[in-house]
C-alpha cells in the first residue's frame, strides 16, 4: 500500500478518538451490566446488551477503516504530520488499556453470572427434592385391600 491509500494525519486523529470514545461507552456500559446481574434484572441486562451490540457494530466499522493503518503503523506514521503522531499513538495506547478493562469487566460478568446460574441450579434441584420428599410423605389413596372385612 501506499501512504495515499491511508487517512491523512486529521482523519487518523478522528478515527482513533472515535474508537477510544465507544470504548470508553462500553466500559460504562460494563459497569451497567454488572449492576443488572448483581440486582437480577434481565430487562436491564437485555437493554444494556442491546446498546453493547450497536456500539460494537459502529466499532467494526471503525477497525476495518483502522485494519490496515494498524498493521502498517511504522509506514503510515512516517505519511502524516509530525505534530499528530505523538497524539495518535498517545490515544492508541489509550485504547490497549481500555480494552484490556473492558475484557476484565466482561469476564467478572461472565463469572457473576455462572455463579447465579449455578445457584438457580442448587435451588431448582433442591426444590425437586422437597416435592419428591413430600411426595413420599404423602397418603395414599385407600384402595380395595385384601386384608379388609368387607361383610356387612
Amino acid at each position: 500500500m501506499t501512504d495515499s491509500d491511508y487517512p491523512d494525519g486529521p482523519r487518523l486523529r478522528e478515527l482513533f478518538l472515535a474508537e477510544k470514545e465507544l470504548y470508553d461507552r462500553l466500559i460504562e456500559l460494563a459497569g451497567r451490566q454488572m449492576s443488572c446481574i448483581a440486582a437480577t434484572d434481565e430487562k436491564g441486562f437485555m437493554a444494556v446488551v442491546a446498546e453493547k451490540q450497536v456500539l460494537i457494530d459502529r466499532l467494526d466499522i471503525i477497525e476495518k477503516e483502522l485494519k490496515n493503518v494498524k498493521a502498517d503503523w511504522l509506514t503510515v506514521r512516517d505519511g502524516i504530520e509530525p505534530d499528530l503522531v505523538p497524539e495518535i499513538e498517545s490515544i492508541a495506547s489509550e485504547i490497549e488499556v481500555a480494552i484490556k478493562v473492558l475484557l476484565e469487566a466482561d469476564e467478572g460478568s461472565q463469572k457473576k453470572l455462572q455463579k447465579q446460574r449455578g445457584e438457580m441450579l442448587d435451588r431448582i434441584r433442591s426444590a425437586q427434592a422437597g416435592k419428591a420428599a413430600a411426595r413420599s410423605y404423602a397418603p395414599k389413596p385407600i384402595e380395595d385391600n385384601r386384608f379388609l372385612d368387607e361383610r356387612t
